[in-house]
């Protein structure tokens, strides 16, 4: 499945304008690195070791440009690890630096190690929003600036439904908070415990680790 994945979201290989041939990726822009970063990008958070075994996935869609970037996988694990945190974090930050975006790594609840995107400008709007109507906008960051504020870090499920009437742009019914929620939960900005309480989820948690004032910008 993983490497399904890199193979529909391939890079082509730039070319060079005169001669028509492949251009020489340099060791911080090569399609490994590309493609991994698009990967992170599209998910907004991935644990380590799924990490890892995309960038082996990565290495083999793109053997020629990981040659030439001396990219490769190793047999010791921890030796990957090693390899994609460098990628990731030291690598690719010339590129993401212009765009005020950083790739934050943290341990979440769940015990696990994750890598995200958080964005650092003052004026971030939603990523998780922007294809989300005005409502729908505005009672996730109201949800989870709430989430951030209470006492135990958590909201009940009943008074996150309830959330919606204190909309100032609009309505939401509860079909439509329901499934706000779910994706807000399956694309990690909020997690749901087995009662079914809601938390900040890992993306937000990174956001937040890079949040310049009171309001979470998601």
């Amino acid at each position: 499945p993983a490497r399904a994945v890199i193979q529909r979201l391939s890079i082509r290989r730039e070319t060079s304008g005169r001669g028509g041939g492949a251009s020489m990726p340099s060791a911080s822009s090569s399609d490994v690195h590309r493609n991994l970063l698009q990967l992170l990008m599209q998910s907004g958070a991935l644990a380590e070791e799924e990490l890892i075994e995309l960038y082996a996935s990565c290495v083999e869609a793109h053997r020629s440009a990981a040659r030439a970037a001396d990219l490769r996988v190793d047999t010791n694990v921890d030796t990957n690890r090693t390899v994609v945190d460098r990628l990731l974090r030291e690598d690719l930050k010339a590129q993401l630096d212009p765009l005020g975006l950083k790739i934050a790594k943290m341990k979440h609840r769940d015990g696990k190690v994750y890598y995200g995107i958080a964005n650092l400008r003052d004026d971030a709007t939603a990523s998780v929003a922007n294809d989300m109507a005005k409502p729908q906008q505005e009672f996730t960051h109201k949800l989870i600036n709430a989430i951030r504020r209470s006492s135990n870090r958590s909201i009940d499920p009943m008074d996150a439904q309830n959330m919606r009437t204190e909309l100032e742009e609009g309505r939401m019914t509860d079909a439509e908070t329901g499934l706000c929620l779910d994706r807000l939960v399956e694309s990690k900005w909020l997690d749901k415990d087995s009662e079914g309480t809601f938390l900040l989820g890992v993306r937000s948690e990174m956001q937040l680790m890079y949040a310049r004032d009171d309001a979470v910008e998601v």
